[in-house]
């Protein structure tokens, strides 16, 4: 199975034109990284894989010899075909739930405070995300919009619900 690092890479490059590996990242953390982040670690490696198998070409030297990769036919293709499959599901990671989960030996008092701080963090994040999605209101139109609102809104979703949860697990440790 191939690493879907690839299709974000030839996602943002088809969407988004031509980028360098640094570039790609910084776009990455400023668009898909609430769902999708990738670390250099892997990017790379990704864009050497996509250039020899011919779904991505360097197109210039960019500012410090940094290469401007841009995406080709093949790989237009290639995310074409990954995109009418359906999407494999994965299993969350949170590492609130896992340390909530073995808390029974811990003070309740430290349960709560971490809840208090995680239950912050997602009061922000709702935040975040209406100014996100008034952002992309204002700087881009046409269709790209409608869908990267949506998945702008399943972030502030998620993130009211992490509020709401917060609250009733404080109530049930009181």
């Amino acid at each position: 199975m191939k690493s879907k690092t690839r299709y974000a890479i030839l996602g943002i490059l088809k969407t988004l034109g031509p980028k360098s590996g640094y570039a790609l990242k910084k776009t990455m953390a400023e668009s898909t990284a609430y769902f999708w982040s990738e670390s250099f670690g892997s990017l790379y490696p990704t864009l050497a894989q996509l250039e020899k198998e011919g779904a991505i070409e360097p197109r210039e030297k960019g500012a410090r010899r940094s290469v401007i990769y841009s995406i080709t036919a093949k790989g237009s293709v290639e995310l074409e075909k990954w995109l009418f499959l359906p999407a494999e599901e994965s299993r969350p990671r949170s590492e609130m739930l896992l340390k909530l989960f073995f808390s029974t030996e811990r003070p309740k008092e430290v349960t709560c405070e971490q809840l208090r701080a995680f239950r912050a963090r997602a009061q922000e994040q709702v935040q975040l995300f209406k100014q996100m999605a008034e952002q992309l209101r204002k700087s881009s139109s046409g269709d790209s919009l409608k869908y990267w609102l949506m998945t702008v809104r399943l972030g502030q979703l998620q993130s009211e619900v992490n509020f709401q949860w917060c609250n009733e697990c404080l109530e049930e440790l009181r």
